[in-house]
């Protein structure tokens, strides 16, 4: 009897060990780049931004509207937006890599917003210098 109970558990043992080794699932690459979904979600983050702002009872209409335009804005369809999303949402570690790239890409361009500012603030003010010292030319002739 004692033979049976050191045999079941080796066998038991044995599977145990076996079934611990069985081959990791090997995750399937995500639809579209790194590149295409960063931007992807920088228009999801804008738009869940702008949502913030609405009352109830607008919210969730003017969700639908905004989704359809980022489906619409990235050349692909609501449900591909969808699934890619809920994919995301099981994936914590592409979600962490590509929400990373997305803060540094909104970043970026809010950087060269501010230069754009600046340097068209900067013309602005010369061609304003430039219309106060030729009307003074004017009046200094008349």
């Amino acid at each position: 009897m004692l033979k049976y109970i050191k045999i079941g558990s080796v066998v038991l043992i044995l599977f145990s060990v076996l079934a611990s080794c069985s081959p990791k699932e090997i995750e399937e690459p995500l639809p579209f780049s790194d590149e295409k979904i960063i931007n992807i979600l920088i228009d999801v983050h804008i738009s869940e931004a702008a949502l913030q702002t609405l009352g109830r009872v607008v919210k969730d209409s003017m969700k639908e509207v905004y989704m359809n335009q980022v489906a619409e804005i990235h050349e692909i369809e609501r449900q591909q937006l969808e699934e890619l999303l809920g994919e995301l949402r099981n994936r914590p570690a592409d979600l962490k890599r590509l929400y990373s790239g997305m803060l540094e890409e909104i970043e970026i361009k809010e950087n060269e917003l501010k230069a754009k500012s600046e340097n068209t603030k900067n013309k602005k003010d010369t061609t304003d210098i430039i219309e106060v010292n030729e009307q003074k030319l004017k009046d200094s002739i008349k």
